[in-house]
């Protein structure tokens, strides 16, 4: 019991500590204008994807180790009186387990077929035109800051090359 009450903790944290993993994937591998749109797709799928299915495999896996059923007078199953609690701990256990792993698997995946090119802040604008338009900008901002850093670094120097007493840098 001890054992299991350790795992399930360990898991309930290590579950808990992903959602801000999950917040900032979600942020980084889509676009700002789209983020909140996407925030809700992922929400909902995510609510679909656990609040469905899992309640059907975890009802099967404690009907499984069930080991006395409750029988009417006119022979109809009810419910469970006694189950088989070794087993059912560890096939809820191995269940949890087998679920992170394929978890953790789409991560995998996610990361291998990541492109470092989405990595770089222009990379977040959506065509090529508005790419190159971004470089564009980006550029003549660059140069106007080497400009104006070589005319300060000219206007500091006094003839014969040394830093004038009354210029800030």
């Amino acid at each position: 019991m001890f054992i299991s009450l350790v795992i399930t903790t360990v898991g309930v944290v290590i579950s808990f500590s992903g959602y801000a993993a999950h917040a900032y994937i979600y942020n980084r591998i889509v676009r700002e204008v789209d983020r909140t749109f996407t925030q809700g797709i992922r929400s909902s799928v995510v609510r679909a994807l656990g609040t469905l299915p899992s309640p059907l495999i975890f009802g099967w896996v404690i009907d499984k180790f069930c080991t006395v059923w409750r029988v009417s007078d006119d022979g109809v199953t009810g419910n469970c009186w006694l189950y088989d609690i070794d087993r059912l701990l560890l096939w809820f256990t191995l269940l949890q387990v087998a679920m992170r792993v394929v978890s953790s698997g789409f991560y995998l995946l996610c990361w291998q077929t990541w492109d470092s090119e989405d990595e770089k802040p222009d990379s977040k604008i959506a065509s090529a035109a508005e790419k190159l338009e971004y470089k564009k900008i980006k550029d003549t901002i660059e140069n106007d800051k080497h400009q104006k850093k070589d005319a300060l670094n000219e206007d500091a120097l006094n003839e014969d090359g040394t830093i004038c007493d009354n210029v800030k840098i």
